[in-house]
């Protein structure tokens, strides 16, 4: 894959840009989101000393600039001890588009972030549904992982500290030998403690992925909406995990209900026609027409074809 950087020109067109900031901030604001050391995650590694080198602006001018945008103008974030900048609202314009070499090159991206909180900003800016679970999926991972470090970590603290009281207080034989037998107690007891709770950590972790989709059924069915509407998302999540295009995450089932539907029939009429055709995704253009009214009825975008399938009370493919 080519390595280049989209910049659309409606950056220049910005009246924040164009009213805010200075011409050297214009060019700095393009050097981050373009640069050698930028990325298609949006987070990337990189020194003040490399971001003077490539600019040609001073060190002080860097902090200056750097300043600026983090705490005025509130476009980037950077971490001084990884040397890692993440581009707040990337994921508006550079994360619409999936596909299988995107989605490995956000894989292995995403695994060479030093500080995991940076993705919190694609998780909120990331527009394509696909892309999304994939990062939802990484970040809950890493927290999982996390979870189990620290624990094991306290386990091995509080271990040590029993053994160095245990070895102070070996004040006799007889207090040697309780201790010796005290000390192998606790010993088994930490390293049983150590297993069960990592077991028990594991387990809780593999029933959370066992049972997502039981709780995304949960999600739909809590949903404030028709039981005619929950009835049909119910329907396309089956459809999609026949196909093994999973939902992962509730968050693919809010993408799906905050398009702009005409009412709910134009919704449902939407999935019947994605099932149809077996498409992935639901878009309010697959069908169009008047309204919630009965009698008017939604005509699909393209081109016509004998088969006409049901879409759903009042609704026909073809005008």
């Amino acid at each position: 894959m080519a390595k280049f950087r989209q910049i659309y020109i409606s950056f220049w067109q910005n009246e924040y840009i164009q009213e805010e900031m200075e011409p050297e901030e214009k060019l700095f604001y393009l050097y981050l989101l373009s640069g050698p050391s930028s990325s298609q995650i949006g987070i990337y590694q990189i020194s003040k000393r490399q971001m003077a080198f490539d600019t040609g602006f001073s060190n002080d001018k860097i902090d200056e600039l750097m300043d600026k945008f983090i705490n005025i103008h509130k476009l980037i974030d950077y971490d001084e001890k990884y040397r890692e900048v993440v581009i707040i609202k990337w994921g508006n314009l550079n994360l619409n588009k999936g596909g299988k070499p995107i989605e490995d090159l956000i894989i292995k991206e995403l695994r060479e972030i030093k500080n995991l909180s940076f993705i919190k900003y694609r998780l909120e800016d990331c527009r394509n549904e696909r892309l999304s679970e994939l990062i939802h999926l990484f970040y809950d991972t890493c927290n999982d992982t996390l979870t189990i470090r620290k624990e094991k970590k306290e386990i091995n603290q509080n271990e040590d500290t029993n053994a160095k009281i245990n070895t102070k207080s070996n004040l006799s034989n007889n207090t040697l030998e309780v201790n010796k037998t005290s000390a192998l107690h606790d010993t088994c007891n930490d390293t049983g403690a150590i297993k069960n709770k990592e077991e028990r950590i594991n387990n809780n972790i593999y029933k959370e992925k066992i049972y997502k989709k039981d709780k995304i059924l949960d999600y739909i069915n809590s949903l404030e909406k028709s039981d005619e509407v929950k009835n049909k998302i119910i329907e396309f999540y089956s459809y999609r995990k026949k196909i093994k295009k999973n939902f992962k995450t509730t968050r693919g089932i809010d993408n799906l209900l905050n398009q702009s539907y005409d009412s709910d029939n134009h919704f449902i009429a939407c999935i019947n026609y994605a099932m149809d055709h077996e498409y992935i995704g639901v878009k309010p253009e697959y069908v169009k027409g008047a309204g919630n009214n009965g009698n008017n009825k939604y005509t699909r975008n393209g081109s016509k074809t004998n088969i006409k399938p049901d879409y759903g009370s009042g609704f026909d493919e073809f005008n």
